[in-house]
């Protein structure tokens, strides 16, 4: 790949007939789980994944590495990001106390896996690529099928070919690139491309483990393919963190947020909105005036949003979630650093690096994931992914707070205008009107789950929904009876 005004990418991008942005359980069908993506194709991978009885871990796997296959310019294989993961458990047995069934509390804690993209050399111009090692390490603890089956469908769509999925040829618009077929001719939304280099890396992982990213022949490929900015040793000892997660009180239920400054930014939105009578109310325009009064006290930056007309390159993030029937759940925001990171790729590898994102860079504000559960007994109640920018936590709360606690349809909040409040400045989408907010046309993306009777108790409130500001995918894993 080389970068002359026009960049060529040599990406597979899956699109979807038929594409929807809100699934619902089908009472006459076996719930598997439910998954909601901003990239479509990704999405379905998860449900087959899903029907075929695999883990919330083992369909979030095969999702991430779908994505870097078909949305290599938020998420690809070089892509960091952060994830909360909770484990599930079988409902409760005719007969079983209460008492019993609540004390099995411990049995499903809250983790979080961070890996915000890092450095890999000195020039600092090149990040490692983390998401292989995080996706490992989720499916070592919360994965049912084995290794080989959750990444062989990301190796056959990046080996085979699908069509260019909305997503990518918008992404490629706003960040002024051109996606290039073998014959160099341009190709956009619908053209089909595949991409044997990055195919032949996933089938390494597939067959050897990620491992081989970061001590083996990829490992060596990719060093020698960036010698100035790759320091193998720094890519070798390259890891994500896995740690239990604290939540906060939501109502009646718990919120979780991801360790990042994403996560903390939604975190501190509502610690001071606890305290507003307006955050829980059905009215979308009553929760607004609390989000954007309760995000000027908790003095979120002043990027919460882009200016008008200016891509999201300078912030991208990528999300899905995924749940199983036993109300295990999974919620990841992925990130380049910007649109197509480095905008270079590794070699032969197949691999396009993701820019270095510190703690203080807007993109880190805009990597962000939350979940909603009832510890008390044992119950998945939500899940949402921040896609987009730094409009993506405050996107969050306000979804949580409509689909969870007011208790509203998800797929009506999710679509409901939105308001982003900074410190400096708030602003809102059409149809809200609120004192001194500046509009915006769109404010985050997030892809959200939301089974407000409980799961596993009661998959038939279960509902997913894909933001309609982007172009994502809801679905239901339902197999027929």
């Amino acid at each position: 790949m080389r970068q002359s005004g026009a960049l060529a990418l040599a990406v597979l991008v899956a699109a979807c007939g038929g594409s929807q942005s809100t699934g619902r359980f089908d009472p006459a069908g076996e719930f598997r789980g439910a998954a909601a993506a901003d990239e479509p194709r990704a999405a379905l991978v998860a449900q087959e994944i899903l029907n075929r009885g695999g883990s919330a871990g083992d369909a979030a796997v095969a999702l991430a590495f779908a994505m870097t296959a078909t949305l290599p310019s938020r998420a690809g294989l070089g892509s960091g990001g952060a994830c909360l993961v909770r484990g599930g458990i079988d409902k409760e047995p005719p007969g079983i106390s209460f008492g019993v069934f609540s004390g099995r509390r411990d049995a499903v804690p809250t983790q979080a896996i961070t890996f915000l993209p890092q450095p890999v050399g000195a020039a600092g111009d090149v990040a490692a690529p983390l998401l292989p090692r995080a996706l490992a390490a989720l499916h070592a603890r919360y994965g049912t099928l084995r290794w080989e089956q959750v990444v062989a469908p990301a190796e056959q769509l990046a080996r085979f070919g699908t069509p260019i999925s909305r997503a990518l040829a918008r992404d490629a618009a706003a960040a002024g690139i051109t996606i290039g077929g073998e014959n160099g001719k341009p190709l956009g939304e619908g053209d089909p491309l595949a991409q044997p280099s990055l195919a032949n890396t996933l089938a390494t992982i597939r067959t050897r483990g990620a491992g081989e990213l970061y001590a083996g022949d990829i490992a060596e490929a990719f060093a020698r393919a960036l010698p100035e900015s790759v320091d193998p040793a720094r890519l070798r000892d390259a890891a994500p963190t896995f740690a239990p997660v604290d939540g906060t009180g939501f109502g009646d239920n718990v919120l979780y947020a991801t360790q990042t400054p994403g996560g903390s930014d939604a975190v501190a939105l509502w610690k001071v909105m606890a305290r507003d009578r307006r955050a829980d109310r059905k009215d979308p325009a009553q929760r607004a005036a609390a989000v954007a009064e309760g995000g000027r006290k908790a003095g979120l930056p002043a990027f919460a949003a882009a200016p008008e007309g200016q891509p999201e390159g300078a912030a991208p993030a990528a999300g899905f979630v995924v749940v199983d029937r036993r109300g295990a759940a999974v919620a990841c925001s992925l990130t380049m650093g910007r649109l197509f990171g480095s905008r270079r790729l590794a070699g032969t590898t197949g691999i396009l690096p993701a820019v270095p994102v510190g703690d203080g860079d807007a993109a880190a504000h805009a990597v962000a994931a939350l979940l909603v559960t009832n510890d008390n007994v044992v119950q998945f109640v939500a899940g949402a992914a921040a896609g987009g920018d730094t409009a993506g936590p405050a996107a969050l709360l306000d979804v949580m707070l409509g689909a969870a606690a007011a208790e509203q349809p998800l797929q009506r909040v999710i679509a409901e205008p939105r308001v982003v409040p900074a410190a400096a400045a708030t602003y809102a989408e059409a149809g809200l009107t609120l004192p001194a907010a500046e509009t915006r046309e769109q404010l985050g993306r997030v892809s959200a789950v939301a089974c407000p009777g409980g799961l596993p108790n009661r998959p038939e409130s279960c509902s997913a929904a894909a933001d309609p500001r982007g172009a994502g995918l809801a679905v239901i894993a339902d197999k027929a009876k």
